[in-house]
């Protein structure tokens, strides 16, 4: 028996409200872009992983833990708003051997379509294009993009909109898109803390902080989720 079919359940919606369907790593976009690599993505379910050497030789320069899962995880979160793709020293070090370097995407926010470009070498501004693909914006580079307009730009601010509250009740603090960035996209080194630390101080990603380490993430966990009760809302 297809139980699935006889609950006659149907999809909510057909697709995230963000999702990167393309990452592509240039060592340099002029005068002719140089890709060093490309990873197309599925809306649903995608796993990163290394191979393995077959042998046990701890010289080797590349296995699974220094292949660079990381890092990508790093270029996805910055390429969807996040001020920095690594810490301090790991961008000192990218920007030294790509110094021309660019990481592009293409992201669906509600549906809409966007290619996005930004620098990890030694560029300053990122560049966005709407309806567009990487190639179309690598030809059509005239809107800047900065940090501080970047997740505004890209429509993914207004998708706070839809919560039922957009500060914090309790301090008043503004509910940022950089909070459901971090929370979506948890540290590595974060995995075994508690449910409200999203962000380890090694990653150094510069992600908003709150005025309570605990109650604050859990807030705002619940604002994205909908789960208030009725009226909870109305004595803040």
């Amino acid at each position: 028996m297809d139980l699935y079919n006889e609950l006659n359940i149907k999809p909510i919606r057909s697709e995230p409200d963000v999702w990167v369907r393309r990452l592509v790593i240039y060592e340099r976009i002029n005068p002719e872009p140089v890709i060093i690599r490309e990873v197309i993505l599925d809306k649903g379910l995608n796993i990163i992983w290394a191979e393995e050497p077959e042998d046990e030789d701890a010289s080797a320069e590349i296995n699974g833990h220094s292949a660079g899962k990381t890092t990508f995880c790093r270029f996805l979160r910055y390429v969807l708003g996040e001020k920095t793709y690594g810490t301090k020293s790991n961008t000192e070090l990218i920007r030294k051997s790509l110094p021309h370097a660019y990481v592009a995407a293409e992201i669906f926010v509600k549906q809409k379509q966007w290619a996005v470009i930004r620098p990890i070498g030694n560029g300053r501004s990122s560049y966005t294009l709407p309806d567009s693909s990487i190639e179309q914006l690598l030809n059509n580079r005239i809107y800047a993009a900065y940090q501080d307009d970047y997740p505004q730009k890209l429509g993914l601010d207004a998708l706070l909109n839809d919560f039922e509250t957009g500060a914090v009740v309790r301090t008043g603090d503004l509910i940022d898109w950089g909070h459901i960035l971090a929370w979506c996209t948890r540290d590595q080194e974060a995995r075994f803390q508690n449910i409200y630390d999203w962000r380890s101080p090694r990653s150094e990603s510069e992600s908003p902080t709150f005025r309570s380490s605990k109650a604050d993430p859990l807030f705002i966990m619940r604002a994205a989720l909908g789960l208030f009760l009725p009226d909870e809302l109305k004595g803040g």
